[in-house]
């Protein structure tokens, strides 16, 4: 384990495709450092490799979480584990995450002295290990409707079918030269809404109970509820995470905000099919047919 001279890093958890983007946007506009190398759906790069790295020492992935819990009772692993971790968080590879300047005057993850944190599904899959690191953490757990999160992993699905394909069509050639890196769509098994609904309760399950486990320390939000009050929810957040925002900026934050994306499944007599059959599992998160509405 390294020194404990950080600030209790703030988490975000919670289903891919279920708003932790906006979340963490928002967090990083209040002056939460959320990383210096960020992915397009604002994860912090050097975090989603170390949790990369975490779920393929249990064979699992992002899509198949089942495994990680044979990780997380691994008992012998369990210190081999936290030294690798420790180790990088203070290595020269965590430049990555704090970016230059940073890592000129702190070298450690451990030595950040202002608000910091970083957003990953998967953390959701692994906090147990993380709050090994930093038991004093606050983690926020963003909770989507099930059939919106489905449906938005099939489409992104869809949609990189459609680009990788083209891709491979002009790059066909360097087969010969060099692996491939990437598979044509994120995830086979989300390619089925039931599928998808049924990694979403997955994930919910985990998120839930680790919210439950650490009272205080924890918050859940409704992805739906924010961008329905997106100042209430800014404000939630702010107060959460212990930031005081400068005047102004959470009105700044709220504009442009969506309406229109929360319950989009309402739209598809498809989509509200499957919301009706998988009813008993959305409400058991808020998401029955008379529960949205409360």
């Amino acid at each position: 384990m390294g020194p404990r001279n950080s600030p209790a890093p703030f988490l975000i958890v919670g289903m891919h495709r279920s708003g932790t983007a906006l979340v963490s946007r928002i967090a990083d506009r209040l002056g939460i450092h959320m990383g210096w190398k960020l992915q397009g759906d604002h994860e912090a790069v050097f975090f989603v490799r170390l949790n990369q790295w975490l779920l393929d020492q249990a064979g699992a992935d992002w899509d198949w979480p089942e495994p990680v819990e044979g990780l997380l009772q691994h008992e012998a692993l369990a210190p081999l584990i936290d030294d690798y971790l420790s180790v990088t968080l203070q290595s020269p590879r965590s430049l990555e995450f704090l970016g230059p300047r940073r890592f000129l005057s702190r070298r450690s993850v451990f030595a950040i002295d202002e608000p910091w944190g970083w957003k990953d599904p998967r953390t959701t899959l692994l906090l147990p290990i993380w709050l090994r690191h930093f038991p004093n953490a606050r983690v926020l757990h963003v909770l989507r409707h099930g059939v919106d999160v489905a449906q938005s992993l099939k489409a992104r699905n869809e949609r990189n079918l459609v680009r990788r394909t083209k891709r491979a069509e002009r790059l066909r050639w360097t087969y010969r030269l060099r692996a491939k890196e990437r598979g044509f769509i994120n995830s086979v098994r989300c390619e089925s809404l039931d599928a998808g609904v049924d990694l979403w309760l997955e994930y919910a399950k985990r998120a839930r109970a680790q919210v439950e486990q650490l009272g205080e320390q924890a918050m859940e939000i409704r992805y739906e509820d924010l961008l329905d009050r997106p100042l209430e929810g800014a404000k939630a957040i702010a107060e959460f995470a212990g930031i005081e925002a400068p005047a102004g900026a959470l009105e700044e934050l709220c504009e442009g905000v969506d309406a229109s994306r929360a319950f989009a499944y309402r739209k598809s007599p498809e989509l509200r099919d499957l919301a009706d059959r998988r009813s008993e599992d959305l409400g058991t998160f808020g998401y029955g047919v008379h529960q949205e509405a409360m």
